[in-house]
């Protein structure tokens, strides 16, 4: 029942694995310097974290711990995916380490959310625009 991986295909998805952990960290960090700001296509994506660039920046640098974490186990899955050539424990590495991302994004995310909260800018009558 158990069947070997090919390797062109432990190698794409390895591939992939790597790639996603990068784009990750890259955009993270790109965000939370403040030389990538709010916009459609690549970030947290939470209304709280968009509402303005401070709230962007400020989300973002709270999310780069989780989100470095979640990369790390991303990039490492990725790294082992080619050499495990048995399909159990190739499958366990690398939806792993996928739910590990994406595990650890959310908790960025949520992070990323309680700072931009913590800077929002006030709507009428003193309230948070939340």
């Amino acid at each position: 029942m158990d069947e070997p991986i090919p390797l062109e295909a432990a190698l794409v998805a390895g591939v992939c694995l790597v790639l996603g952990a990068i784009a990750i960290a890259v955009v993270v960090r790109r965000a939370a310097s403040g030389r990538m700001g709010p916009n459609p296509w690549a970030g947290i994506r939470t209304p709280t974290v968009q509402r303005s660039p401070e709230t962007w920046r400020v989300g973002h640098l709270a999310a780069r711990g989780p989100t470095d974490i979640g990369a790390a186990g991303m990039a490492l899955s990725g790294l082992a995916a080619p050499f495990l050539h048995d399909g159990v424990a190739f499958t366990v590495v690398a939806i792993g380490g996928s739910a590990w991302g994406v595990a650890w994004l959310i908790i960025g995310a949520a992070r990323a959310s309680s700072a931009a909260r913590a800077v929002a800018p006030l709507g009428r009558g003193g309230t948070r625009l939340d």
